[in-house]
Parts: structure tokens; C-alpha cells; sequence
């Protein structure tokens, strides 16, 4: 399992953090690999979502059905199974005038691709992860720094 984590201060409310991420469809704009999104029918803090993920020439085009779940004001989360298990979560902390915002992705090779993901090269992996981790987060704010992010 490979698991990294980044962070950054927000300076914005958490009403407006909060408005952008827990938005479903607003996840192609955040993760540089997710290329798109077909977003269900929400049935309380749960929507079904699919991520078309772009994993680059070596393992190509994927989709991921899962589940897209919003916690109070506090959590914002994708799982899915398939093709690999995969944890997305943006968890939000209030501080005075600004938000400090936690991004986690989770995921195992190991489903997709078998033995050889004993193989595979995990710092380069873990670092690449972080950098696009830290993207998105600067992504987020940039985002966030538009007139009206809820149109975006």
C-alpha cells in the first residue's frame, strides 16, 4: 500500500473550501491525472462517481467507479476498487481566517499489476504522488483565487 500526504494553509473561509471540494465534478480540475467524471445520482453525503484516470503511456486509460462522500464540512473523500484501491481525501481544519487543508491518496498496485508490483519502484513513485498531490493543492488555491469558484 502507498500512502502520502501534503498540505497547505488556504487563505479563504471554509464555506468556500468546502463549497469547491465537495463538488464531484470539480475533481478533474484538482488531480492533473483524473481527465474526467461521471457523477451520480447523490443520495445523502454519498454520490457515485466514476474517474477516468490517465496513467501515462506505460499503464494508459482507466476508469474507477466508486464512491464520492462529503463528512459535515470536515472530509471530502473518493473510493473506489477498481482497477486498484484507491483513497482520495481532502480533510479540512479551520484556523481563524484560513483553512489548513490535508490531501491523502492511497492506493495498491498490487491488483492491477500482480507480482510485478513487487517490482515496481516505490520512492520514485511516492515522489511522483507528492508532486502531484502538491499540484493539486496549489491548484485548489489558484482555483479558489477566481471570482467565483462555484462556476468554475
Amino acid at each position: 500500500m502507498i500512502s502520502v500526504t501534503r498540505e497547505r494553509r488556504m487563505p479563504y473561509a471554509l464555506d468556500s473550501v468546502w463549497a469547491f471540494l465537495s463538488e464531484p465534478a470539480n475533481l478533474p480540475l484538482v488531480m492533473a491525472r483524473i481527465i474526467r467524471v461521471e457523477v451520480g445520482t447523490k443520495s445523502g453525503d454519498n454520490t457515485p462517481l466514476t474517474a477516468h484516470f490517465d496513467f501515462g503511456t506505460t499503464m494508459g486509460r482507466r476508469a474507477a467507479t466508486g464512491v464520492f462522500r462529503t463528512v459535515a464540512q470536515d472530509e471530502v473523500h473518493f473510493e473506489a476498487a477498481r482497477p486498484l484501491p484507491l483513497l482520495a481525501r481532502w480533510t479540512l481544519q479551520p484556523e481563524e481566517d484560513s483553512v489548513l487543508l490535508i490531501a491523502l491518496l492511497r492506493f495498491d498496485l498490487k491488483p492491477m499489476l500482480g507480482p510485478l508490483a513487487m517490482l515496481a519502484p516505490i520512492p520514485k513513485i511516492k515522489a511522483r504522488v507528492a508532486d502531484e498531490l502538491t499540484l493539486a493543492l496549489k491548484r485548489t488555491e489558484e482555483l479558489l483565487n477566481s471570482s467565483d469558484p462555484k462556476t468554475i
